[in-house]
Formats: C-alpha cells, sequence, structure tokens
C-alpha cells in the first residue's frame, strides 16, 4: 500500500509540507480526496470531503491539528466542522 501526502486545504503555486496541512492517505483515498471517480466492484466509491479530511487529521494526527492555522489559509468562507465519515461510507455496497 502506498501512503500520499494530501494538502488539507489546496492552493495554487503553494507548496508547502508543513505537517499541520497535509494528511496522510492511501493512494486510492487520495484520489477520492481529489474528486477522481473510483469505482469499485461496479460501485463507485464517494468523495471524500473537506469536513472528512478534517476529522481524519484531528483523529490520526491530533499533535498536528491546528485548526486556526487551517482556516487562514482557506478561502472558501468559513472552514467546515470536522466531521466523522458515516460507517459505510466506503463500506462495500451490494
Amino acid at each position: 500500500m502506498i501512503i500520499e501526502a494530501h494538502h488539507i486545504i489546496p492552493g495554487i503555486g503553494r507548496r508547502h509540507d508543513d505537517r499541520r496541512e497535509v494528511v496522510m492517505l492511501c493512494s486510492l483515498c487520495h484520489k477520492l480526496a481529489h474528486g477522481l471517480r473510483c469505482v469499485i466492484d461496479g460501485a463507485a466509491m464517494p468523495k471524500i470531503t473537506l469536513a472528512e479530511l478534517l476529522w481524519l487529521k484531528k483523529k490520526f494526527d491530533g499533535k498536528f491539528y491546528d485548526r486556526k492555522y487551517l482556516a487562514g489559509l482557506w478561502l472558501g468562507g468559513r472552514l467546515p466542522r470536522a466531521k466523522r465519515p458515516s460507517r459505510g461510507k466506503w463500506a462495500k455496497q451490494r
């Protein structure tokens, strides 16, 4: 399995690898976070939202979760609250 760094707040031309602004994802989840369409066993996987990325960062790298820092980078209005993904969101659907 390949683990990739994903910038929580996208930035055109900004390439900072400050640990506060990246979350580590497997390659499939990284594609989903970018909104790419991924189909597994005929079922399209849902996109990972910004709120879910914030939850993942807070849950698994909480020491480097800095909401104020991320809010300062976010240009899309108010930064959403961290939201746990629903239990079956990425579960195999039949």
